[in-house]
């Protein structure tokens, strides 16, 4: 790199002072980074995506494929090895060409030609095809599918002319939840498509709002608004896209050609003032326009070379035979160019070098270095003519340390010190420096810092005091440093509400160990001394429950039950000392409405309705039933009880 610079600047001078060279050396770095800065890009080129070609597929010419012969069991396929982001929208365009049919029947078909062509995105691989009436891509999963079908299949649910659908995960079934459109003609229902004709395919998506529109020979064929990315593919949106291709038993043969793919864009590009650059665009469409017409050497024409002269962006609107208009943004920047300047002197009577050439008068001179890219480094030369002259410095040190002065004198004191500098040229320079020594008072008045000196930086550290342990392992009390004192506080703490709303404990404050103490109640002795009842204590109400037993062959129902899963009580069912043979149990609330009702003799309400728990409360039960003493006679019961938690 550096064979490539001209000397820049040489001086038959000693210059006055170590902080003049600096300036020196600082002018030719600048420089240097100007002329390497100018060797940028001259040239710019959109290219089409290379293609991987699969099975009997074969390129033709440039952008064009045979995807399969008019042969049997053939399949072919190409996939663009150039991913394409759904989360960016595009406009493709491409030529496809169905066969030439013969009106001979072929199976299902009027025609004896088959299968079609699809045009699909997946994230799996660029190798997928196959032979037969999947057209190469059933099965691929996930995917999605513009199908071009010109063979009715009975057991696809196809109808019985040449139609385009759009379709997910490879499902050929027009019945499935995977065919997102209904199926169209491609022309109309009675028209072939097999038509030894070239038919123009469009398909735009819309990022923002996920919506892909097919054209088919320049007219409307389907739209699809869906959550594609998510829904499809599972949140990935970079996918392959390609065409694939099929036959079986009947045969065509299918070609395509790749007009304006989805990935296509013109890319932003930089280039050096006067510079020029060659845009590209696919050159197989109807009409180009590239505004603003600014610096192009022909708007109207895909390749255009651009010189602007300033940073321009450009829009490239491209017009197919059916008259849509596609619209791409294109960015040159255009960089200045590159200049410096140099500030020197000479002395009276002296010569001095700049850029190889001599100057002995003082003045203003540009020097233009060119370069290879066409960026010329422009340098900017200011001479001024310099007498001897007399300067002073004021300067601190801190105390202890010793300062250098410019005549490399050593002095650690305070005072005033002159200095006298020769040079070549004799323009000698007399310096005065004017010397304090810094000595502060570091005390900063905070208890909760060390204060000291640092003499390597005359400045003065605090460092941090760490501050004592404040705990008096006393629970009661908040303990703090106060750092406004140093000292410690310690704040009583109120004791908490040790209540725990638990009727079966005796709740306290243990001072000492600043926690809730919670004894538990024994429970009272529910015994009521009734042999008609049964007798058990609710633990949730701290209440005792006298439950009637039955008289021989009898049947009855609780008055209370408690369904709080403690193991008593929780379910409400009839009680009998007697086999009970069969029964319905209904129970109501207060507004009529059936919480529950069963005819098993072991089973019982547990105090919910579909699922939720019901408020505590009176409630209706009604009871029919049948006993083993007398299962001839249906016998009725009808009552309250209440629900206890």
């Amino acid at each position: 790199m550096f064979a490539l610079l001209p000397p820049v600047v040489y001086l038959y001078q000693k210059l006055t002072s170590f902080y003049d060279c600096l300036l020196f050396m600082k002018h030719i770095v600048a420089c240097t980074l100007l002329l390497c800065w100018s060797s940028l890009p001259r040239l710019f080129a959109q290219t089409m995506p290379p293609f991987v070609v699969n099975g009997s597929a074969t390129q033709l010419s440039g952008q064009c494929y045979q995807l399969t012969p008019e042969q049997p069991t053939q399949g072919g396929s190409i996939w663009s090895q150039q991913q394409i982001d759904l989360n960016q929208s595009f406009e493709a365009e491409a030529t496809v060409y169905l066969g030439c049919a013969s009106p001979i029947t072929c199976f299902e078909d009027a025609d004896d030609g088959a299968d079609g062509i699809v045009f699909a995105f997946q994230p799996l691989s660029t190798s997928i095809g196959a032979t037969g009436g999947g057209i190469g891509i059933q099965g691929v999963t996930p995917s999605l599918c513009i199908e071009l079908d010109t063979y009715p299949n009975g057991g696809n649910s196809d109808p019985l002319y040449d139609h385009i659908r759009i379709f997910a995960n490879g499902d050929l079934d027009h019945a499935s939840p995977n065919s997102l459109t209904a199926a169209v003609p491609l022309i109309d229902a009675a028209t072939n498509a097999e038509d030894c004709t070239e038919h123009i395919l469009n398909v735009s998506w819309n990022a923002p709002s996920q919506t892909i529109t097919v054209y088919f020979d320049c007219e409307l064929k389907l739209t699809y608004t869906g959550n594609v990315v998510n829904n499809i593919f599972g949140g990935n949106p970079n996918l392959y896209w390609g065409f694939t291709s099929a036959t079986g038993a009947c045969t065509s043969e299918h070609r395509v050609c790749v007009q304006i793919p989805p990935t296509f864009q013109v890319n932003d590009t930089t280039i050096c003032a006067g510079a020029t650059v060659q845009l590209s665009a696919p050159d197989n469409a109807s009409s180009y326009l590239w505004t603003p017409a600014t610096g192009l050497s022909n708007p109207t024409i895909a390749n255009p070379v651009a010189t602007p002269n300033t940073t321009t962006a450009y829009n490239l609107a491209i017009t197919n035979d059916c008259g849509f208009v596609t619209n791409f943004g294109v960015t040159i920047t255009v960089l200045p160019q590159p200049t410096t300047q140099i500030d020197t002197f000479l002395c009276t009577g002296n010569l001095i070098f700049v850029g190889g050439f001599p100057y002995n008068t003082a003045g203003t001179y540009t020097v233009s270095y060119p370069m290879p890219a066409g960026c010329d480094s422009i340098v900017t030369i200011n001479i001024t003519e310099r007498q001897p002259s007399a300067s002073e410095v004021f300067d601190t040190i801190c105390i202890g340390e010793t300062y250098i002065l410019p005549d490399l004198a050593a002095v650690s004191s305070e005072g005033i010190y002159e200095s006298i500098i020769p040079n070549m040229a004799g323009c000698d320079s007399v310096i005065t420096v004017h010397l304090s020594v810094n000595n502060p008072d570091c005390n900063d008045d905070d208890c909760n810092t060390a204060d000291a000196l640092d003499t390597a930086t005359c400045s003065c550290t605090h460092t941090p005091i760490p501050p004592p342990d404040c705990n008096d392992n006393n629970c009661n009390t908040a303990d703090a440093l106060d750092t406004a004192t140093c000292t410690c506080t310690h704040t009583p703490i109120p004791p908490p509400d040790c209540n725990d709303n638990n009727c079966n404990t005796d709740d306290a404050y243990d001072a000492a160990a600043c926690a809730c103490t919670h004894t538990p109640i024994p429970p009272p002795d529910c015994n009521d001394n009734n042999p008609a009842t049964e007798d058990s204590y609710n633990a949730a109400d701290c209440t005792c429950l006298h439950v009637p037993v039955p008289t021989e062959g009898s049947v009855v129902m609780p008055g209370a039950f408690s369904p709080n899963n403690d193991g008593v009580n929780d379910v409400l069912r009839p009680v009998s000392n007697t086999p009970v043979t069969s029964m319905t149990l209904r129970i109501y609330n207060r507004w009529g409405q059936m919480l529950y009702e069963t005819t098993n003799q072991t089973a019982g309400w547990n105090g919910t309705y579909r699922g939720t728990p019901q408020e505590i409360g009176v409630y209706v039960y009604t009871l029919v039933f049948t006993t083993a003493n007398n299962p001839a006679e249906a016998r009725f019961m009808r009552g309250n009880v209440t629900l206890v938690r």
